[in-house]
C-alpha cells in the first residue's frame, strides 16, 4: 500500500512539473518527460529540467521548418557559391596564379600554383638570368623515360614528372592561359647542347570543343619560326591537338598515331613530344638533347 502511495505521489508530480514547463511547446505533446524515464530506473524529474533549454535549441530549427520557414533555415550550397568560396579561400592563402607571381629573388624550382578556375597544380618554375619566372608546360629528353604515345585524356590532364620529363595537361594549360595574356618560349638543346629559342609574344590553347588549337603571336628568336610559317604545306598555329585516339590534322594520314599528341598539319615543322625524338627544322632533325616549353605574361597588353 504505501509502495503504490509513493508511486501515485511520482506521477502527481510528473503532472505537475509538465504543466510548468508545457509553455515551451517544444518537444511533441505525445512525449511526455515522464515517458522518456526507462521504467527501471528511478531518476528525479528534476534530473531532466536541466535539458529543457538544450530540447528547445535543438528543436526550434525543426519547428521552423514545419511551419513554412525551410529558406530561412537552411540554404544548400551551390557549385557556384562553392568554387566562390574556395577561390577566396586560395586568395587568403596567397597561392600563385603563376610562377610570375612568385616573390622576386626565388630560385628555379618545384612550387604549387592556383591558376583562376583551376584546382592546384604541382609546376616547375624556371627563373632565368633577368629575373624572370618562367611557368614551364612540357620538358622533354633525348633520355627521357616517358613514351609520349598517350591518349586524349591522358594529355589533357598531363603526365610525367616535373623534375623531369613531363607535359602539364591540355586542360591546365588552356585555364593557365586563360587568366591573362601570355608569351611562349621553347627552349632547344641540340646535340652538341648548344641552346636555341624561339618566343612568340602571344600563347594560348584554345578551349577541349575547339581541340585545344594553338594560337601563335609574333615570333622572335634564333630557331626560326616553323609554327607560324606556312611551308612544305604544313602549318602548326591554329591547329587543333591530336592524339592517337583522336585525329584532328589535316593529313590524309593519322600523323598522331605515327608520332605522338601534338599540333599537326601535313604533318609537322616542329615536334617536341616524342620518345628519343626531338625535331625543329634546321635546328636538329630529331636529335635535340632537350626541349622545354614555358610561358609567362607577356608585356604587349
Amino acid at each position: 500500500m504505501e509502495r503504490w502511495e509513493e508511486k501515485r505521489q511520482e506521477e502527481v508530480e510528473r503532472e505537475a512539473a509538465w504543466r510548468d514547463v508545457e509553455h515551451v511547446k517544444v518537444l511533441p505533446r505525445a512525449i511526455k518527460p515522464h515517458a522518456l524515464q526507462p521504467a527501471h530506473l528511478k531518476v528525479p524529474f528534476g534530473y531532466y529540467r536541466r535539458f529543457i533549454p538544450k530540447f528547445a535549441q535543438i528543436a526550434a530549427p525543426l519547428q521552423e521548418v514545419l511551419h513554412g520557414h525551410p529558406k530561412e533555415t537552411f540554404k544548400r550550397p551551390t557549385a557556384i557559391n562553392w568554387e566562390k568560396e574556395q577561390e577566396q579561400n586560395f586568395q587568403k592563402k596567397k597561392i600563385p596564379a603563376d610562377c610570375d607571381k612568385l616573390p622576386k629573388n626565388s630560385p628555379s624550382g618545384v612550387y604549387v600554383i592556383k591558376p583562376h578556375l583551376s584546382p592546384p597544380l604541382v609546376v616547375y618554375c624556371h627563373v632565368d638570368e633577368d629575373d624572370n619566372r618562367w611557368t614551364v608546360i612540357q620538358k622533354n629528353s633525348k633520355t627521357t623515360e616517358i613514351t609520349w604515345h598517350e591518349s586524349w585524356t591522358t594529355f589533357k590532364y598531363g603526365f610525367g614528372n616535373v623534375m623531369k620529363d613531363f607535359w602539364l595537361g591540355n586542360e591546365y594549360i588552356h585555364l593557365l592561359t586563360s587568366q591573362n595574356v601570355y608569351m611562349v618560349r621553347f627552349l632547344l638543346k641540340d646535340k652538341s647542347d648548344k641552346e636555341w629559342y624561339a618566343d612568340y609574344d602571344i600563347f594560348s590553347l584554345d578551349k577541349e570543343v575547339n581541340g585545344y588549337a594553338l594560337r601563335l603571336g609574333r615570333y622572335s628568336g634564333t630557331a626560326g619560326d616553323y609554327l607560324t610559317v606556312f611551308d612544305t604545306n604544313t602549318v602548326h598555329d591554329n591547329m587543333k591537338f591530336s592524339t592517337k585516339d583522336k585525329d584532328q590534322d589535316r593529313s590524309g594520314s593519322h600523323c598522331a598515331a605515327s608520332y605522338s599528341g601534338w599540333w599537326y598539319d601535313n604533318c609537322f615543322l616542329v615536334q617536341l613530344n616524342g620518345k628519343s625524338y626531338i625535331y625543329w627544322k634546321n635546328v636538329c632533325l630529331g636529335d635535340c638533347n632537350e626541349s622545354m616549353i614555358m610561358i609567362r605574361p607577356t608585356g604587349i597588353c
